[in-house]
């Protein structure tokens, strides 16, 4: 049903399996990390200005080994 030519099945999902989880709250976290269309128009030159949330992928290697 999500068959794309000439890519094939190109979407990506995330399953979350846990107990007492608020789905309407985690859903909403979530999809504030989706690029908006005009984000989303900018392409990767444009969102190399955004902010990195996420920790040097080197230094985290140095400090763990």
């Amino acid at each position: 049903a999500h068959w794309l030519e000439p890519w094939g099945d190109r979407r990506q999902e995330i399953v979350l399996i846990g107990r007492d989880m608020d789905e309407k709250k985690l859903r909403a976290t979530l999809d504030k990390c989706l690029l908006s269309d005009t984000e989303y128009k900018e392409g990767p030159d444009g969102w190399t200005k955004f902010e990195d949330p996420f920790p040097d992928w080197d230094s985290m290697i140095e400090e763990s080994g």
